[in-house]
């Protein structure tokens, strides 16, 4: 399945049937239609129809945020990036920088019991980089990283995650990441090494982020364990359930 697909067909190959259906459901449900007759022009995303148009449901149907998209509900307050540079918002998406902070994970170290708590300083051994220094990303290896960015979503907006292009022509990987709906914080993300060293700096857009519109706003906006997180966040075991 994943032969001779890049990082970013794995990621669309995983998240493609997902727009899809999304997409086929609001087209073809009632709620679809919004009321936005009575509002005005200027607190409209750059996609809405002009007033009295019947292209409803074919706006509604556009999922992925344009560049105008972001820059809307950047401007309304409705989504925050912040440090926001000139080069952040691209063309249907967004590229963050990565942070001076670096996880790896020790070899040989302790069991980590995934429902006990685990000192991360027992499986992980981080260290901050100089911008002109870099870290050395070694062959297969799994690092921790982080976004010099802090990213808040609005209840109806999700984040998709992935390595910028030009990364992934190192060899370098990222598992598909998800920003919930509602998070506030910085990215912390799991580097996966080339089949040779790879050096990166700090501050250099590492990560584009794809921004999906939920089919309404989400009833329970995230607001778990990783909320508010800065800096490269460690795991943190799930409660356990006494049910």
């Amino acid at each position: 399945m994943w032969v001779g697909l890049s990082g970013y067909g794995r990621i669309y190959s995983l998240f493609c049937p997902l727009i899809m259906s999304l997409t086929l459901y609001q087209c073809f449900t009632p709620h679809s239609v919004l009321p936005f007759r009575d509002t005005p022009r200027e607190d409209l995303s750059p996609l809405a129809p002009s007033r009295g148009s019947r292209a409803v449901g074919i706006w509604c149907c556009v999922l992925i945020l344009s560049d105008r998209d972001i820059d809307w509900y950047i401007r309304k307050g409705l989504l925050r990036i912040t440090p926001l540079y000139p080069d952040t918002i691209r063309e249907n998406g967004v590229d963050l920088r990565i942070g001076a902070e670096f996880c790896r994970f020790r070899r040989g170290g302790v069991v980590i019991d995934t429902r006990a708590e685990v000192r991360p300083e027992d499986f992980l051994e981080c260290i901050k980089v100089g911008e002109g220094e870099g870290f050395t990303v070694q062959p297969l290896e799994h690092v921790l990283a982080t976004s010099v960015e802090e990213v808040c979503l609005p209840d109806d907006i999700v984040g998709l995650v992935n390595v910028r292009s030009t990364f992934a022509r190192y060899g370098v990987y990222i598992p598909p990441t998800v920003i919930d709906a509602g998070f506030c914080g910085q990215v912390t993300i799991e580097i996966v090494g080339s089949g040779v060293p790879v050096k990166i700096y700090p501050g250099q857009r590492f990560l584009h982020v794809v921004f999906i519109r939920t089919t309404s706003p989400v009833a329970r906006p995230y607001s778990g364990k990783y909320q508010g997180q800065k800096g490269v966040t460690p795991p943190k075991p799930d409660p356990v359930s006494t049910s």
